[in-house]
């Protein structure tokens, strides 16, 4: 399987959210003001799983999942998941575009439908509930368009090909960074294709 899930979830309705997330809240802002806010976010996932663990709730920690494509492979892990409802924890003054952009990947990666993100690093606990509108059958139906596109060398059309076959595996609007791994491994690795190149200014080697 090019994606292999340790725990196969299913979208939970809107009555059985309610009733997770008000319990998660509760442990979350219980665990803050044990622990303040500049802790590791390790320590809040296990204070407030064990928390919700009490209360006789499903929960996980640290759930892989792991992309498979040839030789490459690459394993995520997902922080929280209570009741097969996902929770991405952070630590951070505020929550960033970046956040939500990783909150989504996790959640098309397991192909369900909400994934809510929490903050202990503000002075309270902050929570955001993302939405994934993309599903799994979505993302294998992609348009490629070449717009504008030049073949410098051989390796371009390697390297379409080569994503094409990355998208019939995994899909399309996951993590560009993975994508981008994922070529260079094909490639031969960093050091087969990826140099420093000199920067001058005048005759100031910069």
């Amino acid at each position: 399987m090019p994606i292999q899930r340790t725990l196969h979830l299913r979208s939970v309705t809107d009555a059985e959210f309610d009733l997770i997330d008000k319990a998660v809240m509760r442990c979350a802002y219980a665990s803050q003001n044990k622990f303040g806010r500049l802790f590791d976010e390790r320590i809040y996932e296990n204070d407030v799983a064990a928390r919700l663990r009490a209360e006789g709730f499903a929960v996980h920690t640290q759930v892989p999942v792991t992309l498979i494509h040839g030789d490459f492979s690459k394993t995520y892990f997902l922080d929280l998941v209570v009741n097969e409802m996902l929770y991405e924890l952070k630590v951070a003054a505020a929550l960033a575009k970046e956040h939500e952009a990783q909150g989504l990947h996790y959640a098309m990666l397991q192909d369900i439908r909400r994934v809510k993100l929490i903050n202990f690093g503000g002075d309270q606990v902050q929570g955001k509930l993302l939405r994934n509108a993309v599903t799994e059958s979505d993302r294998h139906q992609p348009t490629m368009r070449k717009t504008d596109y030049r073949v410098l060398s051989p390796n371009c059309d390697r390297l379409i090909e080569h994503l094409k076959q990355l998208i019939k595996d995994w899909g399309t609007h996951l993590d560009s960074r993975l994508y981008n791994e994922a070529l260079i491994a094909y490639l031969g690795g960093e050091n087969q294709f990826l140099k420093r190149l000199e920067v001058r200014s005048g005759d100031l080697n910069l």
